[in-house]
């Protein structure tokens, strides 16, 4: 049974071109986003580190204080 991804993108190389260039962006995005995210539940630890004068080091290792 042919799905319609095959239908518009496998069997299409103009389509699967364009679909791997736009995935390409939208993946590289998300990836982006995601250590933007990771960066935010950093940023509180690094903070009660210093607080607490530990390493920043031990903070990113995510102990809790």
């Amino acid at each position: 049974m042919e799905t319609t991804f095959d239908k518009f993108i496998t069997n299409d190389s103009k389509q699967k071109a364009l679909f791997e260039k736009e995935y390409a962006e939208f993946s590289h995005s998300e990836s982006v986003l995601e250590n933007l995210n990771k960066e935010r539940q950093i940023k509180p630890v690094v903070a009660k580190s210093k607080e607490y004068n530990r390493g920043v080091s031990l903070a990113h290792e995510g102990r809790k204080w």
